[in-house]
């Protein structure tokens, strides 16, 4: 892509150092804005004030993306008007070799592997949500997302704020897109690779995410009205389907407990 057709926004959230002393080698390519207030959530809505394009990327900093990814992008809007937001695949790259128990919950540290293109505009459980890592979305679309999140504090905490592993801020974007009447969708022609430090394979921190996740996911739905008696009592069978370990067994049990446990 044309260097005159992108422009690429840093949120510096706080960061000591300061990010822009770490990007000085590239600061006539990008632009970086200062975010004192903490928080994942509140990081992008200032990317979604400051950015300028007609298509937005958000990109982790631990995300590599491919080098077609940005012009893949493009082609896909162009191609897919109806919908509003989508993401792509999403390949670890580990620090070091995971434990198989962590494989079923490859999905909570942001692994996604699909081989079909998906795409919905049911606004349910059987929604397309792609990752927040790489996510597309047509501006307007991030700015209604922006003003609704800007208006409800409870929205800003869906994700990850210090040492919160809460995760669902890209969901809630997701699910504002389908609110409009727009689709979501997954491509596998996106593709970007996720880096995985050896602390994050380490029991503690995804049983910790599990949990976080879950609990997050349940004041979304709280937030949005969804959060039926008898959704509730879903999740509480399936709490006790985990403590029994019909699934899983030893440490991954434990993390699909904590997942339900936090969910309830």
């Amino acid at each position: 892509v044309s260097a005159d057709d992108w422009e690429a926004i840093v949120v510096d959230n706080a960061s000591d150092p300061p990010v822009a002393s770490i990007l000085e080698p590239w600061r006539d390519r990008i632009r970086v804005v200062v975010h004192p207030e903490l928080g994942l959530t509140s990081a992008r809505l200032r990317g979604v004030r400051e950015a300028v394009g007609e298509l937005l990327v958000f990109v982790d900093d631990d995300n590599l993306l491919d080098p077609d990814y940005l012009a893949t992008a493009i082609e896909l809007a162009r191609r897919y008007p109806a919908v509003g937001v989508f993401g792509g695949r999403i390949s670890p790259e580990f620090e070091e070799t995971p434990p198989e128990w962590l494989e079923p919950f490859y999905s909570h540290l942001a692994i996604a592997s699909f081989a079909t293109d998906e795409w919905s505009n049911l606004n349910d459980d059987r929604a397309v949500i792609p990752c927040g890592a790489g996510l597309c979305i047509r501006r307007p679309l991030a700015v209604v997302y922006a003003d609704c999140a800007a208006s409800d504090p409870r929205r800003l905490r869906l994700d990850r704020v210090a040492s919160s592993t809460m995760s669902c801020g890209d969901t809630d974007m997701v699910l504002t897109c389908l609110d409009e009447g727009w689709g979501s969708a997954r491509f596998t022609a996106l593709h970007l690779t996720h880096v995985i430090p050896a602390r994050r394979i380490e029991f503690g921190y995804p049983k910790r995410l599990a949990d976080d996740i879950g609990f997050s996911y349940c004041q979304l739905l709280a937030i949005r009205g969804c959060a039926s008696r008898g959704r509730r009592l879903i999740a509480l069978g399936k709490a006790g389907l985990a403590l029994l370990g019909v699934k899983h067994r030893g440490k991954a049990r434990a993390i699909d407990l904590a997942y339900h446990r936090g969910f309830y």
